[in-house]
């Protein structure tokens, strides 16, 4: 008989430390993988504040038949030497989020999904944007190798021609009570809670959606507002109500373009407000024509969300990217 080879890795578990990064993604735990005298990998442990999983296409038919309520525990902030090293990595990971009652691993993802989540697949189409993940691609295979399997996949998209329009015999048409007008000149500051109301309720049904408390999601935005024209921000109006918003930033990464970044498209989930989108995009792209830019980056958007049949009909492919997850058992 061979003898047993006892594991060369060691998982080192603390409480995150009081730096500017852990204050912001408040992680339950910091993990880092030993091998000898050396750190081979590590990452960051969440259990908390994210619970309910909707039926979403990837769970089988008997989960979503129950409706089932799952401990969803996440990992990020991840490094890793080489494969052995990340595979340990997560294979312990995932057993102390079980011990914490977590049903479900999802990965990589930077406690939610207000922060960076998701892994990068490729790099061919160019460097990163601002503010895209930027995930090492052997991260894919080295949650494959330890159990976890594509749970959500997303795309951005790139759209070389601002100042394209859709037909307008073939758009959905909102009601003429609408009006669209940039945030230029207006106090934003004054608009958060009406923008906050409307992301929450635009977004509340997307996979894995964390809602925030409207103070936190102030603290989200306010930095972005700094960092954009406002002019480039466009507003939907019905009568006194918010109905859409379409924020937008400059891509402050792109040194051989003028290019923009359209980050977060809402719309008031109603049936009144289908064309909506359309038009919010179209003034989006408009006004950063008027202000020189000649290209955006549709960002980040989930592969059955309607803005990315919205995007294909002014954008080509970028960038696609893949959030992993693996389920946990009780015995585990």
């Amino acid at each position: 008989m061979e003898p047993l080879q006892s594991n060369p890795f060691r998982l080192h578990l603390t409480r995150p430390d009081g730096n500017a990064t852990h204050q912001v993604m408040a992680p339950q735990l910091v993990g880092c993988l030993w091998s000898g005298d050396k750190v081979v990998a590590r990452g960051s442990l969440w259990w908390d504040g994210l619970e309910e999983v909707r039926s979403d296409t990837w769970l089988n038919a008997e989960t979503r038949a129950a409706k089932a309520f799952l401990q969803v525990g996440r990992l990020g902030e991840l490094e890793a030497t080489e494969t052995e090293a990340a595979v340990a990595f997560l294979h312990q990971a995932c057993d102390i989020l079980c011990q914490w009652g977590c049903t479900l691993v999802l990965g990589p993802m930077d406690g939610s999904t207000w922060q960076s989540y998701r892994c990068a697949l490729n790099w061919n189409h160019g460097p990163p944007f601002f503010s895209e993940p930027q995930t090492d691609p052997r991260w894919v295979d080295w949650f494959t190798q330890a159990g976890f399997t594509p749970v959500a996949q997303y795309e951005s998209r790139l759209c070389l021609d601002l100042s394209q329009t859709h037909p307008p015999g073939r758009r959905w048409h909102s009601p003429a009570s609408v009006r669209i007008q940039s945030a230029q000149g207006i106090a934003v500051e004054a608009l958060l809670p009406q923008i906050y109301a409307l992301v929450m309720a635009s977004f509340r049904r997307q996979p894995f959606f964390q809602p925030l408390p409207e103070d936190g999601f102030a603290s989200y935005l306010r930095p972005l507002l700094t960092q954009v024209d406002l002019a480039l921000i466009q507003l939907a109006w019905d009568e006194d109500r918010l109905v859409g918003v379409v924020l937008v930033l400059p891509d402050l990464l792109a040194t051989d373009s003028q290019r923009l970044i359209i980050k977060t498209l809402a719309i008031w989930p109603d049936r009144a407000y289908a064309g909506l989108g359309s038009t919010l995009l179209e003034a989006a792209h408009q006004a950063g024509f008027d202000q020189g830019y000649r290209q955006a980056i549709h960002a980040l958007m989930h592969s059955h969300n309607l803005s990315l049949n919205l995007s294909r009909r002014y954008s080509q492919p970028f960038r696609d990217y893949v959030l992993m997850g693996k389920k946990l058992s009780p015995t585990q």
